[in-house]
């Protein structure tokens, strides 16, 4: 039976979480430059969500990775758009940080005229 997921507590400066997925029915999919990848898109996110990833196993068909996630931020301590753009583009995110720029700016903009 599947146990309940453990959370931060409030407050907590950090907290570890062990993270694990497997490829859909279990097929084994993950070769040499199917890790390689992952490793690259692994360490875009971890730069581009401010987490680190402590240890991490993959293999063929599943994957694991220990990650330290820090306190979230009050909301009047969140970086400026233009923050997070350049956090997309050290990122290298499937989502462009030209495409995210030009997305703020156009909810700037409706925020404004409402």
């Amino acid at each position: 039976m599947r146990q309940p997921r453990l959370k931060m507590e409030e407050g907590a400066p950090v907290a570890f979480y062990h993270c694990v997925s497997r490829v859909v029915d279990r097929n084994f999919v993950l070769g040499d430059l199917e890790k390689e990848y992952f490793v690259k898109l692994m360490r875009g996110y971890e730069a581009y969500c401010g987490v680190r990833v402590l240890t991490f196993c993959i293999m063929t068909n599943h994957f694991h990775v220990l990650v330290e996630v820090p306190q979230r931020p009050r909301p009047e301590f969140l970086p400026p758009d233009s923050d997070l753009v350049k956090l997309v583009k050290i990122a290298d995110c499937s989502y462009g940080a030209t495409t995210l720029k030009r997305r703020f700016a156009q909810l700037r903009r409706d925020c404004r005229h409402k």
